[in-house]
């Protein structure tokens, strides 16, 4: 049993992934694995704009897909910079920047709201980012109690999240697909944080008794 409860059967693997960017993006990735870069159709749903097979001679080995987006669903480029991690890979002995969770729940969350999911499964995706965003937010609060990253630095993520919450998007998905956007947050930390800031987003997660004993509708 994880921090998170019992553990959930929501297991996915993507064979393919996916790189914002344009032309020369997909120029560079298919002179990297010496493949065509071919251009996505015109009626395209997705922001894709670039595809490249990468085909492995070894049968053990999965085929998969490199797609070249212009942006990402539900999320401007500005913001998918001003999020992004960076993180040191082993495997390839380099630093690289991915989205950070939150950005990816909010794409994910667009994409199943506005895409035909016959043969997509983004309402899996969003259940397992929604576990994702808990637990980066966890060790964001870790590291903030700890004195190494700043308040503001810690609350940015946390009020991003609590605003996206009210957006129509989200409430929407909230609503057809029965899912908690609270669960995206570490509640235990929150509860249990000297951070102020911290503190004003679990009281509006969880806002306190009225008069009436009745607690207020939460964002």
């Amino acid at each position: 049993e994880s921090p998170d409860g019992p553990s959930l059967k929501l297991t996915y693997t993507s064979k393919d992934m996916d790189f914002v960017g344009d032309r020369a993006t997909a120029l560079t990735l298919a002179k990297m694995v010496n493949q065509p870069a071919e251009r996505a159709p015109r009626n395209e749903p997705t922001p894709v704009i670039y595809r490249i097979k990468r085909l492995f001679p070894d049968q053990t080995r999965q085929n998969s897909t490199l797609e070249v987006l212009d942006h990402l669903a539900g999320v401007t480029n500005n913001e998918l910079r001003e999020t992004a991690l960076t993180i040191y890979s082993k495997e390839l002995d380099m630093r690289v920047r991915l989205p950070s969770p939150i950005t990816c729940l909010k794409s994910a969350t667009r994409n199943l709201m506005r895409l035909n999911q016959e043969k997509r499964d983004d309402l899996k995706k969003v259940r397992i980012l929604v576990l994702s965003c808990r637990a980066y937010l966890r060790e964001q609060v870790k590291l903030a109690e700890a004195g190494k990253i700043t308040e503001g630095m810690v609350a940015g993520p946390f009020e991003t999240l609590l605003r996206w919450m009210g957006k129509r998007t989200a409430q929407k998905a909230g609503t057809d697909y029965k899912i908690d956007w609270r669960d995206a947050f570490p509640m235990g930390e929150l509860e249990n944080t000297f951070i102020p800031r911290l503190r004003q987003v679990l009281r509006c997660l969880k806002p306190a008794p009225s008069s009436n004993g009745h607690a207020a509708k939460a964002i």
